[in-house]
């Protein structure tokens, strides 16, 4: 939904407002920083990502978490895409790893782990068909990873 904006605070809490109307559609509290969010395309769902190494996804439908917290990263989770379907997430951290998971109803499946980066990933972005992810790194690199039938090892 066009209309939809989250944001959260260090006291761990999240707000998605309706931006028409200024309501507060959905809050969370207790939850660890959020340091990344996206919602899907479709406005069904809101996946964070947290200073706490979990991935959080919200089903906007029903205002509720769709599934436990998955513990994503061995640090803090510093950015994530969706992808363009909403069926692909990538995140990257601080524990210098980019990591691609299949999101369903039923919940999150790690389908690739890239190690590469020397430093603390900052960016992430997936391609439109989710085939191919792009990493920026505070080691001064950004990297291209194969997410489909990848072997794990970078392209550039």
């Amino acid at each position: 939904d066009d209309n939809l904006l989250a944001s959260s605070s260090n006291a761990g809490v999240l707000h998605v407002v309706d931006v028409r109307s200024g309501d507060v559609a959905f809050s969370a509290t207790g939850l660890k920083p959020l340091s990344a969010v996206a919602f899907t395309r479709d406005g069904t769902r809101l996946v964070g990502g947290c200073l706490g190494k979990n991935i959080h996804v919200w089903d906007l439908r029903t205002m509720e978490p769709q599934f436990v917290p998955v513990r994503a990263h061995d640090a803090e989770i510093n950015c994530l895409s969706l992808s363009a379907c909403g069926t692909l997430l990538a995140t990257g951290g601080a524990d210098n790893r980019v990591k691609v998971w299949g999101v369903s109803d039923s919940g999150l499946t790690e389908m690739a782990c890239f190690t590469g980066h020397e430093d603390i990933v900052w960016g992430v972005a997936l391609s439109a068909d989710g085939g191919t992810a792009a990493s920026s790194s505070l080691d001064g690199t950004v990297r291209v990873w194969r997410v489909a039938g990848s072997n794990g090892e970078d392209d550039a």
